[in-house]
């Protein structure tokens, strides 16, 4: 059963919206996106050509939706200190359903029994599209610091808070002969350091 990628539609939509209250000193930003990436497989695919066609099925390593929610407080609009802005924020990301790459074997003989020569190990591919990991939660703390006027910030913080266990990459195609059933997973809690500069 092939998949042709080459063939595919995404169809989604997506949301953002952001307040601030208290002449800036506190500020929310909330988005959502709705993704939906197919791609379209078939059968018996002969010199570029398929002979019969499937339904369109997932893209593998997609999510079906994502959402973020966040704050921020503005310290200086409480401590004024001259050309010096100093910000305090937390941003949390929601990731749905991911979509991951997922076939099973069955392996049997054609007339039942144990394996000879006469009646061979018959391999077959069981696809499973509908295969999903469930959704997971990255929340990062920091603390940006701004200097003239923002010509230059600088932001300490802490990616994946909560050490949340996810995965970045997820296969588990049996039927694979490279790259079969192997997974990367997520970066746990890292603290960071960041700078940028204008001019």
């Amino acid at each position: 059963e092939l998949g042709t990628y080459d063939k595919s539609r995404r169809m989604g939509v997506e949301l953002a919206f952001e307040q601030y209250l208290f002449d800036g000193a506190l500020g929310f930003n909330e988005s959502f996106t709705y993704l939906k990436a197919e791609k379209f497989d078939c059968k018996d695919k002969i010199a570029g050509i398929c002979q019969s066609e499937k339904e369109w099925s997932a893209v593998p390593y997609t999510y079906d939706w994502k959402a973020t929610l966040g704050a921020a407080v503005n310290v200086s609009t409480f401590v004024e200190i001259t050309d010096v802005a100093v910000s305090i924020w937390l941003q949390n990301s929601i990731y749905g359903n991911q979509n991951i790459y997922a076939t099973q074997m069955r392996v049997n003989t054609p007339n039942g029994g144990q394996a000879t020569e006469q009646n061979p190990l018959k391999f077959d591919v069981v696809q499973l599209d509908d295969t999903k990991l469930k959704p997971y939660i990255i929340s990062d703390f920091g603390v940006s610091v701004g200097l003239n006027k923002g010509m230059g910030v600088v932001t300490v913080g802490i990616k994946n808070l909560f050490d949340t266990f996810y995965y970045d990459y997820y296969n588990n195609d049996r039927s694979a002969v490279v790259n079969e059933n192997r997974f990367v997973i997520g970066r746990g809690r890292t603290v960071f350091v960041e700078g940028t500069f204008r001019y």
